[in-house]
């Protein structure tokens, strides 16, 4: 029995999940969140599984899935946005600025296209605490309220 892969052979797994997460992604995109999450997490991103399931508001698979996710930026900005919105009245660690950065103004952009109106109120009314770790919060939340009309 021959073990070996040929070239063509990994492309072509390659070309798999590269269809597939372009799937996961599309999906995403269309506000179609519980699709999105599925599609990564059968293809084993857990972090963006986490993210789509945050943005789906199912904090609690959120948590499971970045359980599951290795260490990164990503996993460190959804495990701040789940204790954020499980707890908006509390004090949270920062991810850090650059996190914040990175992925604020896509997770922004997000809850006022498909007006995840519990997220934006959140966001809304502790955009002062937020602003301590994330100064460019104000032009951020301008941007994405020109995105969503």
């Amino acid at each position: 029995m021959n073990l070996t892969i040929s070239g063509s052979q990994v492309l072509e797994k390659k070309q798999i999940a590269k269809s597939d997460l372009n799937l996961a992604d599309e999906l995403l995109e269309q506000g179609r969140f519980e699709e999105a999450q599925h599609h990564y997490q059968s293809l084993g991103l857990y972090a963006q599984a986490g993210f789509a399931a945050i943005l789906n508001q199912d904090l609690d698979l959120a948590f499971k899935l970045y359980q599951e996710a290795p260490l990164s930026p990503a996993k460190r900005w959804g495990l701040f946005l789940y204790d954020f919105f499980s707890n908006p009245n509390r004090s949270i660690p920062s991810p850090g600025f650059l996190s914040c950065r990175l992925f604020f103004e896509a997770t922004m952009g997000y809850i006022f296209k498909f007006e995840i109106k519990e997220w934006r109120q959140i966001i809304i009314k502790n955009k002062e605490s937020l602003k301590v770790i994330y100064p460019d919060l104000e032009k951020e939340l301008k941007r994405a309220e020109t995105l969503s009309c």
